[in-house]
């Protein structure tokens, strides 16, 4: 660190460091969709800004839908967020959490004890996140780090586990493969990745599909799977991989967040829990989960 800068060793760049964050896109990223360059100028501009702690749950209520699905629309949100419960497959250590937005896995890995990185490409999102972890988490706080998925700023095998929801789903088939293997890259020999992706054979996806007249998608969509395909992609890329339900009727759909919901939606995430239950003792009703969480350990 060099004032409001860090410093590569041979110092020969340098990046700002903004409210307390390292801002680490290169300035060579191409742009993954129409709505890139409109975040990297907001980025530009939020440096010259500070977030009010009235702008923190101003921003992540407006952002609920986004990072926490259409279920959620409608949520007017208290002094109660929807932090999940972190998944149990890591090993103790140091866990990248990517595409974290304003946080709430970050919090909720933190929480179980975990150290934290978030990466994310907005920066005002980390900057709420930052603030939330501190009003959240007495200590083990999360980094939260502005970078981009494709261009990871960290040394190979910097993590013992790689966690992402609702966020790889939205690229490209060939930026998940890049994504992929810059996961790979950092983290270490026998490390774990737990990535949420979306099941194309779900009933909710297969109404989605339906309704984009089957397109593949393009800008930031989802993009839908089969579990053989995710399957055949991960253990190629990173290495032997299983899969798990995730939810039903939706990408993010769960019996933690029913109070969060607006009460007419509730009934959703009831029906959504119950499948849940039946799809541990009957396979062939797990086929037809919405989304998947995908485990890999790198090989």
């Amino acid at each position: 660190m060099e004032g409001d800068s860090l410093v590569t060793v041979d110092d020969s760049r340098r990046y700002p460091v903004v409210d307390g964050i390292p801002c680490l896109i290169p300035d060579s990223a191409e742009p993954t969709h129409s709505g890139y360059r409109h975040v990297t100028e907001e980025n530009t501009r939020q440096m010259r800004q500070r977030v009010s702690e009235e702008g923190v749950h101003a921003f992540i209520q407006a952002m609920i839908v986004a990072t926490c699905g259409n279920l959620f629309r409608g949520t007017k949100l208290t002094d109660e967020y929807p932090i999940p419960d972190f998944p149990t497959e890591f090993e103790a250590g140091q866990i990248l959490d990517v595409g974290c937005n304003w946080g709430r896995w970050s919090i909720a890995g933190a929480r179980a004890g975990y150290r934290l990185v978030g990466i994310d490409i907005h920066l005002k999102s980390l900057i709420c996140a930052r603030r939330l972890s501190d009003r959240l988490l007495p200590s083990n706080k999360p980094v939260f780090v502005l970078g981009d998925a494709r261009y990871l700023p960290f040394a190979p095998e910097s993590f013992d586990g790689v966690f992402s929801y609702s966020c790889i789903q939205h690229f490209s088939r060939q930026n998940v493969e890049l994504i992929l293997s810059k996961l790979r890259h950092v983290l270490k020999a026998q490390g774990k990745s737990v990535i949420q992706m979306p099941n194309r054979d779900g009933i909710r996806s297969r109404i989605a599909i339906a309704r984009r007249m089957s397109s593949v998608g393009t800008e930031f969509d989802v993009r839908y799977y089969s579990i053989s395909d995710v399957m055949q992609l991960f253990e190629r890329v990173i290495g032997k991989s299983k899969w798990d339900v995730d939810c039903f009727f939706g990408l993010n759909v769960h019996a933690r967040d029913r109070k969060l919901v607006p009460p007419h939606k509730r009934w959703i995430v009831d029906i959504a829990d119950i499948a849940q239950r039946v799809s541990k003792r009957f396979p062939s009703v797990a086929r037809c989960c919405d989304s998947l969480l995908v485990i890999s350990t790198k090989d």
